[in-house]
């Protein structure tokens, strides 16, 4: 595996190592717990609101996690190091806070484009400064959302059912406060569980148990979304870490599934298919707001509403008038309609590069340890954009797991210089990091 070890990388790693990291990594694991479950305890009963609960409170915590990552970079003297070490990350932050010039709401786009800024300087810190940035993005995605389906389970057997389900849509909702987004999360660790490379048999006996609990999980949660990401996702992840004649047989299974489908769709129609998928042909109301948010989204089709401008409070209801909902549920169309055509295809064109240079760079032969890493990452960025993102919106909003666990793994792919080839360049005490 080759990489380019830049003086500007060795700069980032030395100062970062140095740091004590342990207050930004309780708050990085703050950050994540807030994203699965909105830091609900599992013994309290889900509320369903249309209001956004929570705000200030992930403000807070957010703001605290980048400002902590700012001052360590600073301290350390590689704040510019960071920039141009991660240099794509850098430019998908600047694309944000640079829609401001167009915005409907320009002091709105700012204040959100700073907390997607800070939760990229989290993450650059996060991973420049470890020493296994692989392993420890394994550790907290994998582990936390394992342990949230083994909570999930055990509040939907010991607890009364009001704090893991929801009357508005049956399925396990567990720790999170909709079955659909409980399956999302089970999907998004399912799929990088396949990364993980146990160290012993303890290790190998604890992973196929959280492996477990998220299966289970994510079929009590019933959603056939999640349950097109999962299986999309592991199959891409045995494609991408399959030999040659493996992969040609796969591919050749997956051309015989869409021929299928493709039939299937002469034949029944659209109505028919979504039937056949126990799904509503409306998809839950969201042919009328998919309508209304394209036909706003035409007003300003270059540039968009400016990042995070275009969902304010109450849109969702003045859009289609029977419910307020938060987001398209498209991640598309949300795009269009925050960045127009211009940002959205840079967004897009930026994800898709880091995940093919990292591929490139990540990747070593079949079956080995680097190869199943980087397949999983792969397969998991892959199946959120193709697969996920069609029926949810997530991308450019740190405070849902997915989209955070997806930048996190582009931090991961586009990082300069694996900390622990890097020669010391000057004597420093051993630092207090976690594995």
């Amino acid at each position: 595996m080759s990489w380019d070890v830049s003086e500007r990388a060795r700069a980032l790693w030395e100062g970062l190592a140095q740091r004590r990291s342990l207050p930004l990594l309780v708050l990085l694991a703050l950050w994540v717990a807030y994203t699965i479950s909105g830091l609900r305890l599992p013994w309290s009963p889900i509320v369903v609101t249309d209001a956004d609960v929570g705000g200030g409170l992930r403000k807070a915590l957010f703001g605290a996690a980048g400002a902590l990552a700012v001052a360590a970079l600073l301290e350390a003297r590689a704040l510019s190091a960071a920039l141009g070490v991660q240099r794509r990350l850098s430019v998908l932050g600047g694309i944000a806070l640079g829609s401001a010039v167009f915005s409907a709401a320009p002091a709105l786009t700012f204040k959100r484009g700073v907390l997607l800024c800070f939760a990229i300087t989290v993450l650059i810190t996060a991973v420049q400064g470890a020493k296994d940035p692989i392993r420890r993005m394994q550790a907290f995605l994998v582990g936390g959302l394992g342990a949230a389906a083994w909570i999930s389970l055990g509040a939907y057997v010991a607890l009364p059912r009001a704090c893991s389900t929801i009357a508005e849509r049956p399925g396990l909702a567990g720790v999170t406060n909709h079955p659909n987004t409980m399956g999302a999360l089970m999907a998004v660790g399912l799929t990088l569980s396949w990364g993980v490379s146990p160290r012993s048999p303890r290790e190998r006996v604890g992973l196929w148990a959280l492996r477990l609990g998220m299966v289970l999980s994510l079929l009590l949660a019933g959603s056939m979304t999640s349950i097109l990401f999962a299986s999309g996702a592991c199959g891409l992840f045995l494609l991408l870490n399959s030999s040659a004649y493996l992969r040609g047989a796969l591919l050749g299974g997956v051309g015989l599934g869409v021929a299928t489908f493709l039939l299937l769709l002469a034949t029944l129609g659209f109505g028919g298919v979504m039937e056949l998928l126990g799904k509503d042909a409306s998809l839950t109301g969201r042919d009328v707001l998919w309508a209304a948010v394209f036909e706003t989204g035409l007003e300003r089709p270059f540039f968009g509403a400016g990042y995070g401008a275009f969902w304010i409070e109450g849109r969702g209801r003045e859009l289609v008038g029977t419910w307020n909902p938060r987001q398209a549920h498209n991640a598309y169309l949300d795009l269009f309609v925050d960045l127009g055509l211009v940002g959205g295809i840079a967004v897009l064109g930026l994800i898709a590069l880091v995940l093919w240079e990292g591929w490139q760079r990540e990747a070593g032969p079949p079956g080995s340890a680097s190869r199943r890493a980087a397949a999983s990452m792969v397969a998991f960025g892959l199946a959120a954009l193709f697969i996920y993102g069609g029926g949810e919106s997530f991308l450019l909003k740190p405070d849902k797991l997915v989209f955070f666990a997806l930048l996190w793994v582009l931090a991961v792919l586009d990082r300069r210089g694996p900390a622990p080839a890097l020669p010391s360049l000057t004597p420093a005490r051993p630092a207090r990091r976690l594995p």
